[in-house]
Formats: structure tokens, C-alpha cells, sequence
């Protein structure tokens, strides 16, 4: 619905979904889920029950949200009773109290419990600490995860103010690493980190979600949480201190949504493209307003946008549809 706005995908999948919930749940050990696929391929070991169980969490929450929207209001309330249930017997299960460590601690447990919302907000900023020494200090800046871990993690630590290890650790030139598979002959994506003797695929989806990464954060381009049909988006790149310029362009059900950013002598301009009937939420890299421009002109002079936020770092902007050009 976020992406495509197509009510009836809803309609159709949500029995499905609900049965799937129901036999998971009847699967389970009082809502702990302790057999899957894991993170597979993770180089770290697998926290076999924590991965199953948040997306368990996930998956009851997503049909919560489906039989909200459909008007199943009984069923809603069920479904998020049972989401709730979940994620107290996560933290009973799997939070070390008042440390923030998840199971082992390993960048797949941490990322996947942040990534569910399964992370209480005193234990937030021991939990995202814990995940970012994960990789600093514990692979020294590598990649460790596996397929889900590493979805996970690329988003959250974005999504926590640490898209420079984030980076740092997608343009890591040796093992493990995308740019070891490429120095390695790769011309596809491998479903190990290590070169396989061809039991493993040498052509596989597998961290593919790196691109998405590109496109979340590099391109900034998101969809608001509350978007039906890709109507409302939030465009936060990461200006990226090693890199001079980067263009992203996603097309949505409304049209192309473009970002481009650039360093100029004197700071960065964002050049951003948005459809008609689509509203966006633009983060400038600057909390001064006499510093933000949109076409040569102070953004505080002009009628059409919005200062919705703003703190001494940077702001937040609403525009309508159409081609704008910041520089900041």
C-alpha cells in the first residue's frame, strides 16, 4: 500500500497472511520461534531464535496493520494484542537488562531487534552503541552478517546518525565485502561472502540489499511511513564525505522521483524531483536559514515551501511537486 497504493493486493493476501501468522504461532514456544533459515550465510554465528522470533514480531504486526486498514477491526486488536505479547517474551528471551545486548550481540542480533522496533527506549542508545561496535571494533569496520543482518543493519545504522560507518563499511576493499567480490571477478552477486567451488550460487540476490541501501541513503530517497501510493516521501541523503556527487532516480506509481546532490565550491546543492500529487520532506544540510537557497533565492522568501523542523545542524523542508534546486 505504502509503495503502490493498490488496495486490493491487501484484500487478496490478507487471508494468507493471517494463516501464516496463526501457524506460526501454533508453531511456537509461547511466541519464541526457535527454528529457521537464520541469517544465512553470516560469517558471525546465527542467533537462530532472535532472527525467527522479530520476524515472527514483524509478521503479526504487518497483519495487524492489514486487518486495521480492511476494517477488521476484531481481528486488529487481536493481531496487536499478539504483537505485544511477542515482543515481551523477545525481551524476556533475548535483552541482557540495562545493557542493550541482544543474545550474543552480534550485528545481525542487534540490527534485526532495532529494525523490528523491539528495542525499549531505555535500552535504545546501549543497543545502537553495541551494534556500531560490532562492526568497528569487533570486524574492524567489515561486514559480518548474513542475508537478513545485513538488510538490517545498512538501514539502522542510517537510521541512528552512523551512515559514515555504514559507508565505510559497503566501500571495505577486502573480505568480506562487495568490492572483494568484484576484485575477486564477480560480475553478479555471490551467495557467500568467500568465493564458493560452485556449491554455492554465483549468481543470487543475496546482499543485494546493498542497492537499496544506495537508494535510502546515498539518493535519500524513502517513502513516508504514513504513504499510500508512494503520495508522500522523505528525501535525506547522506552527503557522503569521500564522494563528490550522487544521482538516484526511483519510479514510482506516480512518476520519477529524482535526487541529486553535488559539492560545490561553497557547499552542496540538492537537486530533487517530485511528482505531481506527491508531497516531500527535504532535509538541508544546514540549520541556518539565511544559508538555504532554493534558485538563488533565501528559502525564508518564498511561499511555496515549508520550514517544517529545524536545529542548529540542519532543517527540514515541505515542497509540492515539481523541480527543485537547494544549496545549503
Amino acid at each position: 500500500l505504502q509503495y503502490t497504493g493498490n488496495e486490493r493486493l491487501l484484500e487478496e493476501h490478507y487471508p494468507a497472511a493471517r494463516q501464516w501468522v496463526d501457524l506460526l504461532n501454533e508453531a511456537s514456544d509461547d511466541s519464541i520461534i526457535d527454528r529457521c533459515i537464520g541469517d544465512h550465510e553470516s560469517l558471525d554465528p546465527k542467533p537462530i531464535a532472535l532472527i525467527a522470533t522479530a520476524q515472527f514480531h514483524q509478521a503479526t504486526s504487518m497483519v495487524a496493520d492489514m486487518a486495521s486498514f480492511l476494517g477488521r477491526d476484531d481481528e486488529a486488536a487481536r493481531y496487536i494484542e499478539h504483537a505485544m505479547h511477542i515482543h515481551s517474551r523477545f525481551l524476556e528471551e533475548f535483552l541482557a537488562e540495562g545493557t542493550g545486548v541482544f543474545d550474543s550481540g552480534t550485528q545481525a542480533a542487534q540490527a534485526s531487534a532495532l529494525f523490528s522496533g523491539l528495542v525499549p527506549t531505555t535500552e535504545r542508545e546501549a543497543a545502537v552503541q553495541r551494534m556500531v561496535d560490532a562492526v568497528v571494533n569487533d570486524h574492524d569496520g567489515h561486514i559480518a552478517a548474513g542475508i537478513f543482518g545485513t538488510k538490517y543493519l545498512l538501514r539502522e545504522l542510517t537510521a541512528t546518525g552512523n551512515a559514515d560507518i555504514a559507508y565505510n563499511l559497503v566501500n571495505q576493499p577486502d573480505f568480506p565485502g562487495w568490492r572483494h567480490m568484484m576484485a575477486n571477478g564477480a560480475t553478479t552477486l555471490w551467495e557467500t561472502w568467500a568465493q564458493s567451488d560452485n556449491v554455492f550460487s554465483q549468481n543470487h540476490p543475496m546482499f543485494g540489499s546493498v542497492s537499496e541501501w544506495f537508494f535510502r541513503s546515498l539518493g535519500g530517497i524513502n517513502p513516508s511511513p504514513n504513504a499510500i501510493g508512494f503520495d508522500k516521501v522523505w528525501l535525506s541523503p547522506y552527503f557522503a564525505p569521500e564522494l563528490d556527487w550522487v544521482e538516484t532516480r526511483y519510479d514510482s506509481v506516480r512518476g520519477p522521483v529524482i535526487t541529486r546532490w553535488e559539492r560545490r565550491r561553497k557547499g552542496i546543492e540538492l537537486m530533487v524531483s517530485i511528482p505531481v500529487g506527491v508531497t516531500a520532506e527535504i532535509h538541508i544540510p544546514t540549520g541556518d536559514l539565511a544559508d538555504a537557497k532554493e534558485g538563488g533565492i533565501d528559502v525564508r522568501d518564498r511561499s511555496d515551501l515549508d520550514v517544517l523542523r529545524r536545529t542548529n545542524e540542519s532543517m527540514v523542508l515541505l515542497v509540492g511537486s515539481g523541480t527543485w534546486t537547494f544549496h545549503a
